[in-house]
Parts: C-alpha cells; structure tokens; sequence
C-alpha cells in the first residue's frame, strides 16, 4: 500500500514539476512573442509611412507627368524656324541708283525722296519660305520630332560711292562670306552687284566712274577670291537709267543697247576678269528713278531674283528657283569673263 501512495505521490509530484517547467517555457515564448510583436508594429508603422511618402511622391509625379505630356503635346503641334541670308553687296560711284534699287526691294512703298547714302545701310528682303521635307529632333526634347520651316533672305548692304568706303566693303564682304559658309555648312559666297549709268554710252565714261572702279576695292578683289578670305556667288551687272539713254537711241533694240553698255563699259568689266566664273556674271537693265519710283521703275524684280538664284538652289533645290525667278537676266557679258 505505501508502495502504491508513494508512486501516486511521485507520479504528481513529476506532473507538477512538469506543468511548471511547461508553464516557464511559455512564459518565455510569450514574452518573445510580445517582443516580435512590438517589432513587428515598428515596422508596419514604418512601412506604413514609406507607402504614404510614396503615395504623394506618385501624386506628384502624376501631375509632373501630366504638365510633361502638355508640354510634349505643345512642343509636337510647334516647329522649328530657321533663318538664312544671302549677303548681297552693293557697289557703284554716287548717284548710280544703288539705294534706289534696295528701296525698290526692301520697301516699294515708300515714295518719300531718297537721299544719297552717307553710310553703310543694311536691309533684309524676304526671298523665299519653305518647310524641310524631314522632321528633326526638337532642340527642347530630342525625342519629339518636328518640322522645320526655313526662311531665306538677303541681307543687303548699301555703302557710300566715296572711293574711301571701299576697305569697309572688302572688310564686311570677308566677314559675310565666312558667316554664309559657317552657318549653311555651304561653300556659297556673297553677290555682288556693280551698279553703272547707262547714260555714259552716250557721254562716254566719267572719271567718277573711271576712279570708283579702279579702286581699293577692286584692285584687290581677284586676290582676296583667289585666297577664299572671299567668295563671289553672283555678279550682277546692273545699268540704270535705260530710260534716259533709249530716249537718245530710239529705234535701237534692248538687246543691242545692252550689248553696247557692255562695250562701252568693257575696261572697267575687264577688271573683274577671274572673281567669278563666266556662267555666274549676268546683265540687267533697270529703271529706278528718285523720280516717281512707284511708276517709274524696271528691272529691280530681276535683279532680286539673280541675287537669289544660287542661294536657293543651294538651300532649297531647283524648284525652288523656278518659284524665285519670274524673268531671267541675259548672259552677254560671260564672254568678258571666259
């Protein structure tokens, strides 16, 4: 019996003794549990904070992705403008016609009296506008594509007859002819465009203009072409007042007037021999009188569209110039320069 109470006694003694052991364990995973637990809400606070500060990082870039795509759709419907200028120079002793000629261009309807010029003016005369057949990378996002509308014009330059303006005028044809070919990556140069009275088939050629084209100007434009420091496009030989000198030669024809200005004209012509190929020298008679200008006037159109010719070629194709020109210039004086 005593055998009996004793393992009786053991058996809860040993279930006692294990119920508390049990009871320790539990009381330590509890307590781990708690402290995972309180971890576990840091975090959850944490993230819970990071998803907020993301929630209004994404609202901000919706509204950035939302002014982009504006932007970007303003930027589509643009395009881009370019400008290019033709230097076009004029030259001539006093009282030619030169800022006659660049008034008939530049603005027709100024009837006012012209002065003489007493110094360097420089005007700009739209010639011609076209789009680029190709789309370029818009300069403010080079992944949107763009048109690109060209505008061509000439930038005219009417200096003095004063034989001491002729350092200028070589100093501003240099000048001109390295901006033309940095900014068309073209080998083009500037048109020059020599200015004469027809009047002087008849009185013959005054010292005026004996002295004008024997200058600095001229005495050392073969060389300057010669070293590149200029480039000749165009010349264009111009002789003004065909009024006043078909007055005395009634019955003779145009083209036998303009063969004989360039006769009477030759010595001078003659020094300008090697600035320019043949087939880029043309001639023109005009009319453009100080004189009631809006009526009285001839030729000044196609002047303008010989200064332009090679210059849209060059910039904008063939057909271009086909839209430029309206009346071509005649070629006689080529054999002067072959």
């Amino acid at each position: 019996m005593d055998a009996i109470i004793a393992a009786i006694i053991g058996a809860i003694l040993s279930g006692f003794i294990t119920w508390q052991l049990a009871q320790g364990d539990s009381g330590q995973k509890l307590r781990l549990f708690e402290a995972q637990l309180r971890d576990s809400n840091q975090q959850i606070n944490k993230l819970t904070g990071e998803v907020s500060s993301l929630q209004q990082r994404n609202n901000q870039l919706a509204i950035f992705e939302g002014k982009y795509q504006e932007v970007k759709r303003r930027l589509q419907q643009s395009s881009v403008v370019r400008e290019y200028f033709q230097p076009v120079i004029l030259v001539g002793p006093k009282f030619v016609g030169k800022t006659s000629l660049l008034t008939q261009w530049h603005a027709p309807w100024d009837h006012s009296d012209l002065k003489s010029t007493d110094s360097h003016n420089i005007s700009t005369v739209p010639i011609y506008d076209f789009k680029r057949v190709n789309t370029e990378p818009h300069f403010a996002d080079p992944d949107i594509l763009t048109d690109v509308h060209l505008h061509l014009k000439l930038r005219v330059h009417d200096f003095p007859g004063e034989l001491g303006s002729q350092r200028n005028i070589i100093e501003q044809a240099k000048q001109e002819t390295q901006e033309l070919r940095h900014s068309t990556g073209k080998s083009l140069g500037v048109v020059l465009i020599c200015m004469f009275d027809a009047v002087e088939v008849i009185t013959g050629l005054q010292p005026v203009t004996h002295d004008y084209y024997n200058g600095e100007l001229f005495l050392h434009l073969r060389e300057l072409v010669s070293y590149k420091e200029i480039g000749i496009e165009r010349l264009i030989l111009v002789f003004n007042k065909y009024d006043l000198l078909k007055q005395e030669r009634q019955t003779q024809k145009d083209v036998s007037l303009l063969k004989e200005c360039l006769k009477t004209y030759q010595p001078i012509i003659s020094l300008l021999r090697g600035v320019c190929n043949p087939e880029r020298v043309c001639e023109v008679f005009t009319i453009l009188s100080r004189d009631d200008m809006a009526y009285n006037n001839r030729g000044a159109p196609i002047v303008l569209g010989e200064a332009a010719r090679n210059f849209v070629e060059a910039i904008a194709g063939v057909q271009a110039v086909q839209e430029v020109i309206k009346e071509n210039a005649t070629h006689y004086s080529a054999n002067i320069f072959s």
